[in-house]
């Protein structure tokens, strides 16, 4: 016989502890009243022991509970989806670890977020197919402030809290490399208030921010046009890039006064000055080496890019780097994107298959 308990005062370490043939962790949605009443008539030749930990989200009826299985005999125990809910009174399997993976449907998808500790991997991401570079376009600070505080600056400063946890979900879960979009080249044309308030908000966040940043072993980069900003942001951004310049837990790259097209430009540029000082010959100069050149002056290709604010285009950003990176749109504004959005985006990321123009198998 099995058995589900639900044990309120059981944690998760302890339970780890006490049973030496664990298999792994699951998130269960059963129903309240199957718990009562099937569970303890059903029986199973299964010698196994269920017990569950504390509910983690409520949702009507139903009770979505982080389960342990272990069983005295096997030391591996794998289940298929069928299995689980056959034997154990689920109407379906959110996620699970050290066993077959449940498939992410479009039913189950938005319940997959649960209160993990939250520097931990959340469940269904597979760390091998996490992208290695995440590319955002922070779009929605305006809009927010106006409709919170009817003011667009309190929307551009809770934006700065959004990237914070957006960096600190990447560090703990080995995404090595982000690239934002902080301000563009045409941004100019906002109202003179707005841009000299942005300048103040990226240094006073540059300059406080600066230490958490480094004791996190962050890399601080910066593209775009450093010569028309405020000198004591430039100051700033080169104390930031000098001082993390050794640092390898993330590389956060912030396109600053940037223009994607600009950014071709200027690497056009550098190829032709090695043309013409003899460095290159013009027949040497195709895509490959294109791309070397804006890998070396500018960022690697993203394999994800997040646009929040509902916008459905690339407003000029990365123009090159961008032609083969798998692209989310999200209605969230900005400062409301959460490491549960993040979460999300990764997970259709997963479950996407890049070809790169050719075939798959």
């Amino acid at each position: 016989m099995y058995t589900v308990e639900q044990n309120i005062g059981f944690s998760k370490s302890r339970l780890s502890s006490q049973s030496s043939f664990c298999c792994g962790w699951l998130l269960l949605n059963f129903h309240l009243n199957q718990i009562c009443s099937s569970s303890s008539s059903r029986k199973t030749h299964l010698p196994l022991c269920v017990r569950a930990h504390r509910p983690l989200l409520h949702s009507g009826k139903r009770l979505f509970v982080s389960v342990k299985i272990w069983s005295p005999i096997w030391r591996q125990v794998r289940f298929s989806q069928e299995d689980l809910v056959k034997h154990f009174c689920v109407d379906s399997v959110v996620s699970f670890e050290g066993m077959e993976k449940a498939p992410v449907t479009d039913e189950n998808k938005s319940l997959e977020w649960h209160k993990v500790p939250w520097r931990s991997l959340p469940p269904l991401l597979d760390p091998q197919k996490l992208p290695r570079h995440i590319a955002v376009i922070m779009d929605g600070n305006g809009r927010w402030g106006l409709n919170h505080f009817n003011c667009r600056a309190h929307g551009h400063r809770a934006g700065v809290a959004a990237l914070e946890e957006l960096i600190h979900c990447c560090v703990h879960w080995n995404i090595p490399r982000v690239t934002v979009f902080a301000f563009s080249l045409e941004n100019w044309k906002r109202p003179n208030e707005e841009v000299d308030f942005l300048f103040l908000l990226f240094r006073e966040t540059v300059t406080h921010k600066l230490r958490s940043l480094l004791e996190e072993n962050i890399r601080i980069r910066f593209i775009g046009n450093m010569e028309n900003l405020p000198s004591s942001l430039q100051k700033s951004i080169i104390d930031a890039e000098d001082l993390s310049r050794a640092n390898s837990s993330l590389e956060l790259t912030i396109a600053l006064n940037y223009s994607g097209r600009q950014d071709i430009v200027n690497v056009t540029r550098r190829i032709l000055i090695d043309v013409e000082q003899g460095r290159l010959h013009s027949s040497q100069v195709d895509e490959k080496l294109f791309h070397e050149y804006m890998q070396k002056y500018s960022i690697t290709d993203p394999d994800l890019l997040i646009r929040t604010g509902g916008e459905m285009r690339l407003s000029n950003f990365l123009l090159w780097q961008l032609a083969y990176t798998e692209l989310y749109m999200t209605e969230t504004l900005w400062p409301d994107f959460t490491g549960k959005h993040l979460y999300e985006a990764c997970l259709h990321y997963q479950n996407r298959k890049r070809k790169y123009g050719g075939l798959l198998g």
